[in-house]
């Protein structure tokens, strides 16, 4: 009798303990983690899915924040606390517009409790619409459309010639005529054909000469397009290029008597300056390769900051600087300027450095 009593009441502490493992303070749990919108049309508008869970805990639950991202929007959730036992929502919005093709797309909440974070899933496909004209040619040169206002180029090597087009289509009941202005003398445009019938499609032909650029690393140049003669609108096209060599065909022989550049470090904090005051560092590098370092070219992305190197040839196991200046007149707040550094080194074409702080007014 006392060994049944005894082995009731072990139960009951079992029972007891894993009725407290179950039931925490409090404990958010949703029946169905995620929700397949199945095939949906790109055109067909936003789609709402609410997401139902209940607090399995002991105490009131809070739902503290919800997160999402890639097309999703978060239209709300349950804000006050929702006691034991009880349920709330979380409602999202998925935008399909834009967005073609299988999605999965993950939405964060975080609630008291445990667990303390729980993930959610929206998934689907979005059949693309049919694209109209427009559509395609989302870009406006006065009665002109185009695909694209910038030709990327992408990587180029020095001394070549690339060539690119972008497309271009005449909506209106009249013929129009494409011509340039502002054109430098690495780059040459054409249009074809150079007057465009009513409903017709064209293209504009860019070539691009590297050598007569004669910088390195990224390079962009912008021209103005007239139609009819015409500068309207936002009528400028933007050309852009990364002007770097080509080591893919080196062998490891080759990269093995490479020069190397290493600097002593990359990033520069220069804590906090009042502004209209310049600061002023030397970025050391070192040559650690087995041929002569060559730094290329040595850019800022802005106007407030200047950038020099103290040398251009630097053989093995010698050093340089690079001199960098930041003006912090009328940049008030915290400031973060890159530079760039392009040299023969084939493992580190492009470096970037980096000058940040704090400028304030007194």
């Amino acid at each position: 009798m006392i060994q049944t009593k005894i082995t009731a009441l072990c139960l009951l502490v079992v029972l007891y303990f894993f009725d407290m493992e179950q039931y925490s303070d409090s404990s958010i749990y949703f029946e169905s983690m995620q929700h397949n919108f199945g095939q949906v049309r790109e055109d067909g508008g936003p789609l709402q899915h609410e997401f139902l869970f209940e607090n399995r805990g002991r105490d009131s639950l809070r739902v503290g924040n919800v997160s999402a991202g890639g097309g999703i929007s978060v239209l709300g959730w349950t804000r006050g606390p929702v006691p034991p036992g009880e349920t709330g929502t979380v409602t999202l919005e998925f935008d399909p517009r834009n967005m073609p093709g299988r999605f999965n797309r993950v939405v964060l909440v975080s609630a008291s409790g445990d667990p303390s974070n729980v993930t959610l899933r929206l998934l689907g496909e979005v059949i693309p619409a049919d694209k109209t004209p427009v559509d395609m040619y989302p870009h406006e040169i006065g009665p002109l459309r185009i695909r694209s206002n910038h030709v990327p180029l992408g990587r180029v090597a020095p001394g070549t010639v690339s060539y690119d087009t972008v497309g271009v289509i005449n909506l209106t009941d009249e013929e129009l005529e494409i011509t340039f202005s502002g054109v430098p003398p690495h780059l040459s445009f054409s249009a074809e054909p150079p007057k465009i019938s009513p409903g017709e499609r064209g293209v504009v032909e860019v070539r691009f000469d590297a050598g007569m650029k004669g910088e390195w690393g990224t390079v962009t140049d912008n021209i103005r397009v007239l139609v009819n003669g015409k500068s309207t609108g936002r009528n400028i096209l933007y050309v852009s290029a990364n002007i770097l060599e080509d080591f893919s065909g080196m062998t490891d022989e080759e990269r093995s008597t490479a020069p190397s550049i290493h600097f002593d470090e990359s990033v520069y904090d220069f804590g906090t300056l009042l502004q209209g005051v310049s600061a002023r560092h030397k970025f050391r590098f070192t040559n650690k390769g087995q041929s002569a370092l060559l730094i290329r070219s040595v850019r800022s992305g802005c106007g407030s900051t200047a950038t020099v190197a103290d040398r251009k040839l630097i053989h093995q196991g010698e050093s340089g600087n690079i001199d960098v200046i930041f003006d912090s007149q009328g940049l008030p707040g915290r400031q973060s300027r890159s530079i760039i550094v392009i040299t023969n080194d084939p493992d580190n074409q492009s470096v970037v450095l980096r000058i940040t702080g704090k400028v304030v007014s007194e």
